[in-house]
């Protein structure tokens, strides 16, 4: 049978810096009928011959014919890979052929009835020795575009220059250093249409993609995305990123929660730079969406899942880092909508004052008008260690008037817990948990709670269960063990069992104290979309481990020296 072969260094150094325009391929005249593996001299020069076009392709420093494109077959497909070029999103057939792309390799998959191209894997970023992306001998590097978008040039303009943070700031010292405080922390996002490719993002580090489940790791393109650190040698030093989502309904856009805090107009440090971000092109460029003058501390999101275009984020008041006065940055509450996927934004009258967090936004699926806010606060806020000065308690509220009006849900010490970052809800909100200091659970969709004992951290639901099936991890000391154990339920939080223990190198840490703050604190538990046994789990300092059995054995798959730095120069 015959097969499509694109094999161009030139698309080699296009995937290493991030991506990039391939120069448009001219059709050439030659007067000695090229042979495949012949020399030529025009590079990415085509040529039409009986068994397909050639195109002139550098090989291992020499340019030579290599066939691109095979003969159409009596069928109308072209040889093995179907009937398109392969480009993402474009119709296909058949169901699971594959094809070359000039970034990895493409997969004739089925959705929603339609058979399109998805990227299934790419090569890794490799530059020949001595050639540095985005040079002449380059395509242009993503990384290192400047930006377009309104939003972000007003960020620019009031934080100009390199000085938003000493250079200093960048790099922690001494027990700092160790992973305990580099943060990949809730953002792990598994792209629901292709469930090997996985993206991150890594505090200091950056945002990375692996196209193989997570054995391999490259730079994501970060053109688009503005920064607020930076690190003494002048590369990028990321923020925490607290959220990756993959749209659900509307193929290649996703958005991205950056970390920071305060509003432009404001002045406030951080904030260069802050906010939501949305990629309609599947990650290779990116759009600031919050404007200047709403809170940039981003700290819950949510898409309606009957309307793509409508979106909530919830915020920080205030963010308790910055050492300001309690002063509001928000007007009327902690939550904005939008109607238009992002275009323009209204922040709806929550009532919540200065210094709380809206942390979590679920839409009933049954009832998009029905909202549950998680608002969160420090146990010690009233010292000032953290937001304060609300009207309401934190806990959970709810809005059956698309945010309208909010009444507090629930009853009982369980719905006043303060509201972590870290909740399950199940698809149809009827099971809930909250992990903070206690784990506490709700089977009735958050209007009654019972406490959890012990407790037990990053409660997850399964989603291939009937909401009721729930992940936890319960910590070395609280288990007397010396690791940290991985644990279910399957029964809403009821009774447990221990699956297995995860890595000695990811390890819960409750009282902060060495040497235990020199391991990774574990911080996520992600559920594979389609295979139940494939679980991965996150935590500081760029750890990824991964369980291919359900949980009985681990696997770690990445530390903060295996991810290779960003190219990126702050602007």
């Amino acid at each position: 049978m015959p097969k499509r072969w694109v094999t161009a260094a030139l698309a080699i150094l296009v995937a290493a810096c991030g991506g990039g325009n391939q120069p448009a391929r001219q059709a050439v005249e030659t007067t000695v009928p090229p042979a495949e593996g012949g020399a030529c001299s025009d590079e990415g020069a085509q040529t039409g011959m009986s068994i397909g076009t050639l195109e002139c392709q550098r090989q291992g420093g020499q340019l030579v014919w290599r066939l691109w494109q095979s003969p159409t077959d009596d069928a109308g497909t072209q040889g093995e890979t179907g009937s398109s070029d392969g480009a993402e999103g474009t119709p296909c057939s058949p169901e699971g052929a594959t094809t070359g792309l000039p970034n990895g390799t493409a997969e004739c998959v089925d959705e929603s009835g339609q058979l399109v191209w998805r990227r299934i894997g790419g090569p890794a970023p490799v530059l020949p020795a001595g050639v540095e992306c985005g040079s002449s001998a380059n395509p242009p590097n993503p990384l290192a575009l400047s930006t377009d978008n309104a939003n972000a040039q007003a960020s620019l303009t009031a934080f100009p220059g390199e000085g938003v943070f000493p250079r200093t700031a960048c790099e922690p010292e001494g027990d700092q250093a160790q992973y305990q405080w580099y943060r990949t922390d809730y953002n792990l996002a598994i792209d629901p249409r292709n469930p090997s490719r996985l993206l991150v993002g890594v505090e200091r580090l950056g945002l990375f993609e692996s196209l193989d489940a997570g054995n391999t790791w490259q730079p994501l393109s970060e053109d688009g995305i503005l920064h607020s650190m930076a690190k003494a040698d002048g590369t990028v030093c990321w923020p925490q990123t607290f959220d990756i989502t993959f749209d659900p309904q509307v193929p290649g856009r996703i958005y991205l929660n950056h970390g920071g805090g305060g509003t432009v107009n404001a002045g406030i440090w951080q904030s260069r730079g802050a906010g939501l971000y949305r990629s309609d092109d599947d990650g290779r460029t990116w759009n600031l969406l919050t404007t200047p003058d709403m809170n940039a501390y981003v700290a819950g999101f949510a898409i309606d899942p009957t309307s793509s275009d409508t979106l909530y984020v919830g915020t920080s008041s205030a963010p308790q880092t910055d050492g300001s006065t309690p002063t509001a940055y928000v007007n009327d509450g902690l939550l904005y909508r939008s109607d238009d996927a992002g275009r323009t934004w209204r922040e709806l009258p929550t009532g919540w004052g200065a210094r709380t967090v809206g942390s979590v936004i679920t839409v009933d699926p049954a009832n998009p008008d029905a909202l549950l806010l998680g608002v969160f606060q420090y146990s010690n806020a009233a010292e000032g260690g953290a937001p304060t000065g609300t009207r309401l308690g934190p806990g959970w509220y709810r809005s059956t008037d698309s945010g309208a009006s909010w009444q507090p849900h629930g009853e009982g010490d369980g719905a006043r817990v303060p509201v972590s970052y870290r909740v399950a809800v199940s698809p149809d909100g009827a099971v809930m948990l909250n992990s903070h200091d206690q784990l506490w659970g709700s089977t009735d969709g958050g209007l009654t709670w019972q406490m959890i004992d012990p407790t037990r951290w990053l409660p997850t639901i399964d989603p291939h269960g009937d909401g009721r099936r729930i992940y936890a991890v319960v910590s070395a000391e609280r288990a007397t063990t010396e690791r940290d154990q991985f644990s279910v339920s399957d029964d809403a939080g009821r009774s447990w069992r221990t699956l297995g223990e995860l890595p000695p190198e990811m390890r819960l840490n409750e009282w902060n104290e060495p040497p235990l703050y020199r391991r990774a604190t574990p911080s996520n538990l992600v559920v594979h979309p389609t295979d139940p046994a494939v679980i991965y789990v996150t935590g500081a300092g760029g750890t990824i481990a991964r369980t291919t059995d359900g949980g009985a054995t681990w696997q770690l798959l990445t530390t903060w020296e295996s991810f290779p730095p960003s190219a990126a120069q702050i602007r």
